[in-house]
């Protein structure tokens, strides 16, 4: 009896070593912790992001403003950002997220801007804004930095590291942006949205405590974000601002009937410039003014491409069909408008390439350049136009007053 006890004794006390490390484990992270000990901010404790800036001060990628304070509602200026990018996408890739002294001269981020812009040329990754142009003149690295350019940042230090995200979301409507990079997010549970719509709100400032709660999310697995398109109110354009049928047919060009859909964002336009003639009361004449427009730079680059020969490949075509796909429910409009719309902005370049290559070195001169032909064909096309009655439906006024409805973002 004696050794059974002792031995259900041993059995217990090797049980009790066996989960004490399982208890103290930290959640798995991308990075290890440098730190395993409290930060001592005074200005953190119960915040809501209290454990996202834990997180992001054990594994080394924010410190505080001092010893005792992280100072979360500060903002982020542009070369902090890329600072704060450049040590994540060095911390990834088995590095320590330091960066040497910068020179005589120098500026306190450049040793840290020249590394990433550096990884990023290596990687093969061109950012639509050159990194050193976020801190010349006439931008100041003082200036806040946004929103939208944290994430496009943060995705490419992601991109360098050849770490892909895994995708624990749907695809969801984002109102307001369609970067494939504010996309990814979402699936990826790093971002969902700053209202109930979902809107991303891109160039809203971000200060320090948001930023700890995004790098935290892309760190541990465990604070990612999950949610569905039924999480969100959806926003439509056609039906909630405009309120019009997107399938009437408001004018017809050269024989083919434009909706109510297709020109919903020259729509809002003139919405947003209230004192346009169109329509408070019937007029013609301003309404072909707007159209003129839409006839030049949208149905155009269709026509002219149709008549020399130019076309898109099945693998542009397809490429541009699943482009139009993600941007589903971009500033409340369907896919189908964004492939019709984009289809007509990718015919436009290969114009612009087809007519280099006839006219070689007289292509783009004063006296010869594709706008010039977009302007005699949208001139041909406004001749043909013929107005509908329903032209006179589209209330400006009441489109631009439930325009102050909903997010500024998702118009423009």
């Amino acid at each position: 009896m004696k050794q059974w006890i002792a031995l259900s004794m041993l059995l217990v006390a090797a049980l009790v070593l066996l989960m004490v490390p399982a208890l103290a484990e930290e959640p798995e992270t991308l990075v290890p912790r440098i730190r395993t000990d409290e930060p001592r901010f005074t200005d953190t404790q119960g915040v809501w992001c209290e454990e996202n800036i834990k997180l992001c001060w054990q594994i080394g990628l924010l410190a505080g403003t001092s010893e005792r304070t992280f100072s979360p509602e500060n903002a982020l200026s542009k070369a902090q950002v890329i600072v704060i990018a450049a040590r994540l996408q060095d911390l990834l890739s088995g590095g320590t997220g330091t960066f040497q002294e910068p020179e005589e001269g120098e500026a306190w981020y450049t040793p840290a801007l020249e590394h990433f812009d550096t990884v990023l040329q290596m990687a093969g990754i061109t950012l639509e804004t050159p990194l050193s142009e976020w801190v010349e003149f006439p931008v100041s690295p003082k200036d806040p930095a946004c929103r939208r350019e944290l994430v496009l940042l943060l995705s490419a230090a992601l991109e360098a590291s050849g770490i892909k995200l895994p995708a624990i979301n749907e695809a969801v409507k984002i109102p307001d942006s369609a970067d494939p990079a504010v996309h990814a997010f979402y699936q990826e549970g790093i971002l969902n949205g700053m209202d109930r719509y979902g809107c991303f709100e891109g160039s809203n400032g971000l200060n320090r405590g948001q930023t700890a709660a995004i790098l935290a999310r892309i760190l541990a697995p465990n604070q990612r974000l999950t949610f569905s398109q039924k999480d969100f109110q959806e926003f439509d354009l056609c039906r909630d601002v405009i309120q019009l049928d997107p399938d009437m047919v408001l004018f017809t060009v050269d024989g083919t009937d434009y909706t109510v859909l297709q020109y919903a964002n020259e729509i809002i336009t003139s919405a947003d410039s209230i004192n346009h003639p169109m329509h408070s009361e019937p007029d013609p004449e301003g309404a072909l003014r707007n159209i003129r427009e839409f006839c030049t730079f949208t149905i155009a680059p269709v026509t002219l491409a149709e008549f020399v020969g130019v076309s898109l490949k099945e693998t542009e075509e397809a490429v541009l069909l699943q482009a139009a796909a993600k941007k589903n429910g971009y500033r409340g409009l369907p896919s189908n408008y964004w492939a019709w719309k984009d289809r007509s902005e990718l015919l436009k370049n290969k114009l612009e390439a087809y007519y280099a290559e006839q006219y070689g070195g007289e292509w783009n001169t004063e006296e010869l350049s594709l706008n010039q032909f977009l302007f005699e064909e949208g001139r041909c096309l406004l001749e043909s136009a013929v107005l509908s009655p329903n032209m006179d439906k589209a209330d400006l006024s009441g489109i631009e007053r439930r325009m102050r409805e909903f997010p500024e973002s998702v118009f423009h």
